[in-house]
């Protein structure tokens, strides 16, 4: 995201919580990105320093009664707040995936909580600092997606507002992909590509850390660890294609500041 950003503001700021992934994981041959510790609550930037915030696949975690307080603190007036979260759609043979995920024998009891509920979700119960009053215009100004993206107070029950003051009501907005499929992050992958995006979940290493005797196992194939045995499983079901599509329903939370 923020090499995305970069192409269209002069500075950017990438924050993470934790020092390990700003060393290692978080750099970029970009001239104009910073990379520092920090987190929503206390960012360590200055007072009004900032024109768009976003947080990608992180505002799950957040406090937000002092998240909000402090991104009015860095943000210039009618500075912007997005939230993106993206989590993997019901597709082709997403049942195992599924079960993979959720089920109680898998790694569903080994993902932390509430975050994970949150984000499964798609950011419903994550507040708005006021009141949502979407304005008219703005609404009509959004995509569309068939009548299932516009502003969300008609399809949830909108979260009490955290009480930070100091933020448009009217631009508060919630849009996110459509039951039929629009509005989606679309991606042609094979079984490699699928095996390091399920190794990659904070889930399977807590996993692992519990079962270290299936961890041992691992590129054993039908006989390997969980991700290998889902893999098998998931090949199985592909027969022949070796490529299939894989989607991702996109949220946005957005609102601006006074």
């Amino acid at each position: 995201m923020a090499l995305n950003l970069a192409e269209r503001f002069d500075k950017v700021t990438g924050l993470d919580p934790s020092q390990k992934m700003v060393d290692v994981g978080l750099q970029s041959p970009r001239d104009n990105i910073t990379y520092a510790v920090g987190d929503a609550e206390k960012t360590g930037l200055p007072d009004q320093s900032v024109d768009l915030v976003i947080a990608g696949q992180a505002a799950h975690w957040f406090d937000h009664g002092k998240a909000w307080k402090e991104l009015r603190r860095v943000l210039r007036p009618k500075g912007t707040v997005a939230y993106v979260v993206m989590f993997p759609g019901r597709r082709e043979l997403s049942a195992l995936i599924s079960r993979y995920s959720g089920g109680e024998d898998s790694i569903g009891p080994y993902w932390s909580q509430p975050g994970r509920g949150i984000v499964e979700g798609l950011l419903d119960r994550v507040p708005f600092p006021v009141d949502a009053k979407p304005d008219t215009e703005l609404a009509s100004a959004l995509p569309d997606l068939n009548g299932n993206g516009h502003p969300k107070p008609d399809r949830i029950a909108e979260p009490p507002a955290t009480g930070v003051e100091g933020f448009d009501s009217s631009s508060a907005v919630r849009i996110k992909a459509g039951d039929d499929g629009t509005w989606y992050l679309k991606k042609t992958w094979d079984l490699a590509h699928l095996e390091g995006y399920l190794r990659s979940a904070s889930a399977v290493h807590a996993y692992h850390e519990a079962n270290p005797e299936d961890k041992a196992k691992r590129g054993n194939g039908e006989d390997g660890d969980i991700v290998d045995r889902v893999i098998h499983k998931i090949g199985l079901g592909l027969g022949n294609d070796r490529q299939f599509e894989v989607a991702w329903p996109l949220v946005l939370m957005m609102i601006r500041r006074t």
